[in-house]
């Protein structure tokens, strides 16, 4: 009588974790889903070529308008002047 109880509340609990088992196993997918729809829209804002050259250039302008209102700024535009020998290379912070 006792062995048949046993048996009973093992297939109950193996049924109970089963069903758990099952919705974890949901809610995990779902997560994944979750994270590849955030990834693929994550992937369409890395920066292209075109974006880092727009930026260069951008950067550049900012360095000729500093220049023009100030000569003495031409060590802080290292745009101006990188890789140029003779010049002063501006030092990382």
């Amino acid at each position: 009588m006792i062995k048949h109880q046993n048996k009973i509340i093992a297939h109950a609990t193996t049924a109970q974790q089963a069903k758990e088992l099952k919705a974890l196993t949901a809610t995990l997918k779902e997560q994944a889903s979750q994270i590849q729809k955030v990834s693929d829209r994550l992937e369409h804002l890395k920066p292209t070529k075109k974006d880092l050259m727009i930026s260069k250039i951008i950067s550049g302008a900012a360095c000729l308008a500093e220049l023009a209102s100030n000569p003495q700024s031409f060590s802080n535009c290292p745009d101006l002047h990188g890789g140029v020998p003779g010049l002063p290379q501006r030092k990382s912070v």
